[in-house]
């Protein structure tokens, strides 16, 4: 009954508010909420069912408002997965670990092109995918982040959000047949100063904030977990897991890999 009286008034107060309602898509800029009409249709989920007298209450209560009341309960969920299921899920893979030569350049890490003058760094990398399968549906991943937590013998270290080769921002997205590459360290020297790498720029109005100011620990020993999370749910749809090692005198190295 409060939710229902209040709805309205809720509904007129964010424009007033400055609320605003940032667009999922990359590079577009957030919409206000004064530019869209409120419906009147209000949506609740429960956790716990309820019974045909309960509901009809709840919707009434609504309806004495002027407002529309739309339920969903544990049933909603489930055709949801079920629905889900019957598009496909995206397949989302690991293809190999590189060390390549790259160059930062305008807020982004680039592939180093060859005699090129550009200053380069050696950057270690995995290369991300969503490959599609013959005979089987496989949807996009939609836009992704990845947190990277490094289990050394030295401590934990979590780096999130993940940058990424050839992308200005912290999130990429994954459609069917894309591919991309997550960085996993940078130096410039090869054998020594490796760094662990985060962007935190996810839009172009964020100013540039490439992070790679933490160092790894010398003879660095252990893991490295790998979560690709979906940026919509923060669910974490792949996770990787693959041994470090920085032997003396040689460079720092990722072998191994477990994924579930």
């Amino acid at each position: 009954m409060v939710l229902a009286k209040q709805a309205r008034e809720i509904a007129d107060h964010m424009p007033q508010a400055g609320v605003l309602i940032t667009a999922t898509a990359l590079g577009e800029n957030p919409q206000h909420v004064r530019n869209f009409t409120f419906t009147g249709k209000v949506y609740i989920h429960h956790v716990d069912r309820l019974t045909h007298e309960q509901m009809g209450y709840i919707e009434n209560a609504f309806h004495a408002e002027k407002l529309e009341a739309v339920l969903r309960g544990p049933d909603f969920l489930t055709q949801a997965w079920i629905a889900w299921k019957e598009k496909g899920p995206p397949n989302i893979t690991w293809d190999t670990i590189s060390l390549q030569k790259l160059v930062f350049e305008n807020g982004r890490f680039r592939r180093f092109v060859p005699y090129e003058t550009a200053a380069f760094m050696f950057g270690i990398f995995i290369v991300a995918k969503n490959p599609p399968i013959k005979g089987q549906k496989v949807i996009s991943a939609g836009d992704v982040k990845a947190r990277l937590l490094f289990k050394l013998k030295q401590g934990e270290f979590e780096i999130s959000p993940g940058a990424w080769v050839d992308e200005p921002y912290s999130s990429v997205r994954l459609n069917v047949g894309d591919t991309r590459q997550l960085l996993l360290a940078v130096s410039k020297s090869y054998t020594s100063a490796w760094k662990m790498i985060a962007n935190r720029r996810t839009s172009e109005s964020d100013a540039v904030s490439m992070d790679y100011t933490r160092d790894f620990p010398l003879f660095a020993e252990g893991t490295l977990e790998v979560n690709l999370l979906h940026i919509k749910s923060g669910a974490i749809i792949r996770t990787w897991e693959t041994r470090v090692q920085w032997p003396k005198d040689y460079s720092l190295s990722f072998t191994g890999m477990k994924e579930s």
